[in-house]
């Protein structure tokens, strides 16, 4: 590439360190606590057929059906394809509640578990900070990153840095 001239720029793969390291403590048992009695299954992703949602939302119909306490948390974006996902959830017989209100710090994420606690999927409709991926992976008993192709899975990658 340079050799014509291109000054290439090379961005690695990777996470920022922000994200290294055990969540704290207190933060993971307060969500674990908001889930209880169940156990949080969390998913994030674009709402699109390659993240394998359909496949996600059937694990947990399974699940809920073999008599597992696991709820699960998912945040998509705003594609179509999400509506139509939780609709399918619903012809599975899950309940499924969209939360819209901001989530900011750890309290929010709290306070939607708890006022949600009927749902067997939690939708955030809203975006979720970078600061609280560590402790939202840490306070979830699986973190499906199950895409059909991901050549390079940062969501994996937070989990494991979790």
């Amino acid at each position: 590439v340079q050799a014509r001239g291109i000054d290439p720029i090379i961005i690695p793969n990777g996470i920022p360190g922000t994200l290294l390291g055990a969540p704290p403590s207190g933060p993971v048992a307060a969500l674990r606590a908001a889930a209880a009695p169940r156990s949080v299954v969390l998913k994030i992703g674009r709402f699109h057929i390659d993240k394998r949602w359909q496949q996600a939302i059937r694990a947990i119909a399974l699940l809920r059906t073999a008599q597992h306490p696991v709820r699960m948390v998912a945040r998509g974006g705003g594609e179509r394809y999400g509506t139509q996902l939780m609709e399918e959830a619903r012809g599975l017989g899950l309940s499924v509640r969209r939360w819209e209100e901001p989530i900011a710090e750890v309290a929010d994420l709290v306070r939607a578990l708890r006022l949600t606690a009927d749902a067997d999927i939690l939708e955030l409709g809203s975006f979720l900070p970078e600061s609280l991926l560590p402790v939202l992976y840490g306070s979830s008993l699986a973190v499906l990153a199950n895409s059909g192709f991901e050549p390079f899975g940062l969501v994996g990658l937070e989990t494991m840095a979790a």
